[in-house]
């Protein structure tokens, strides 16, 4: 099988840890990709502490929330 067939498997940091969907965060896309990137929107934000108490432990400082995930909740 060649090496384009084989689907990519995205890492926990580009994933949100609130609903598992891409969180399509700019940094990360960055340190991924090499590639610089235009700011992130989450950088223009302040997010409510009820959405980061939110987060599962097992989640907190490893991903960015998704941007329909925190407009879900306060930002």
């Amino acid at each position: 099988m060649p090496l384009s067939a084989i689907p990519s498997t995205p890492s926990a940091a580009s994933l949100c840890p609130l609903c598992g969907q891409p969180n399509q965060c700019a940094m990360e896309a960055q340190r991924a990709t090499g590639q610089e990137q235009a700011p992130c929107w989450c950088t223009q934000v302040t997010f409510s502490q009820s959405l980061l108490d939110s987060i599962p432990a097992t989640g907190k400082h490893l991903a960015c929330v998704c941007a329909t995930c925190a407009t879900k909740k306060e930002v």
